[in-house]
């Protein structure tokens, strides 16, 4: 029996919904939302490919 140790970090999780409204004309518009959340993550996301990454940076 040895340790296993599990370090986590406080990180900003993203997550994306992408709408489309179909127009009387055939035209179609596409609305995304982004939310952020925190969590305890091992191995966070790279913050940088974030759509608002300044406001929601994580450090390496």
């Amino acid at each position: 029996m040895g340790l296993n140790r599990r370090s986590e970090m406080d990180a900003w999780e993203e997550d994306s919904r992408t709408e489309t409204d179909k127009h009387l004309d055939g035209s179609e518009t596409r609305r995304t939302t982004y939310t952020y959340r925190h969590t305890w993550q091992e191995d966070p996301e790279n913050s940088a490919h974030f759509e608002r990454s300044q406001a929601h940076y994580t450090p390496p």
